[in-house]
């Protein structure tokens, strides 16, 4: 997962985070709750086979 942290240059600088499957069950649960759409970045075949545990309007394809 990746977001925006705010730093004290007033600039928003991306971090990476990593997240477990109980953490990821927690976002699919909160966003299915909203409802929210979220989604993720698919990196390799592990994690596209990770990513069809939920449902996911999309999958982002990384750009690195």
């Amino acid at each position: 997962m990746v977001v925006c942290s705010y730093n004290e240059d007033s600039k928003f600088k991306p971090i990476q985070l990593r997240i477990n499957k109980k953490e990821y069950d927690e976002v699919d649960k909160y966003c299915n709750e909203k409802p929210l759409e979220w989604t993720m970045s698919v990196w390799d075949l592990e994690s596209l086979d990770f990513s069809k545990a939920y449902d996911l309007p999309f999958l982002k394809i990384p750009s690195a």
